[in-house]
């Protein structure tokens, strides 16, 4: 499926048909383009950079790759140390997993400090301040 995506992908390149045809709904994914988080300048440099990535053989290996990289990370033990989690509650295409369960167990087990975000995969977009205020709370009750 990832192998056919790229092929999609390498297509969706600035400037092509496709492209245009597709412009709002590709450029939009992260919902920044119809938000204020970012000022006009900055919109055009997303663009630039969203388009310069898409089309890139690490956008498509990081997808290829992110099982086996999720049971290597497994594999390196629980982190023992104090930590701070913020979870999406993001959405995967596969049904028998829960992206934000399968973090908020792994949280647990560390025994780490556990934030739930409605934000979705890119909330560091959407909430900075609340995220800086959490991880500055965070390192502080924890004497870091």
């Amino acid at each position: 499926m990832v192998l056919k995506q790229q092929k999609v992908l390498g297509k969706l390149k600035k400037g092509s048909f496709i492209s245009k045809l597709l412009k709002n709904k590709l450029e939009n994914v992260s919902g920044l383009m119809g938000g204020n988080e970012l000022t006009a300048e900055e919109k055009e440099l997303y663009k630039e950079y969203f388009y310069k990535n898409i089309a890139h053989q690490e956008y498509t290996d990081e997808a290829l790759l992110m099982t086996d990289n999720a049971v290597k990370a497994e594999k390196t033990g629980l982190l023992k140390c104090p930590c701070c989690f913020f979870i999406s509650d993001m959405k995967l295409p596969v049904k028998n997993v829960s992206w934000k369960q399968e973090g908020i167990d792994y949280a647990e087990k560390c025994g780490g400090e556990v934030h739930v975000s409605d934000k979705g995969h890119m909330m560091y977009a959407f909430i900075p301040d609340e995220m800086a205020d959490t991880f500055k709370k965070f390192l502080s009750s924890n004497q870091i």
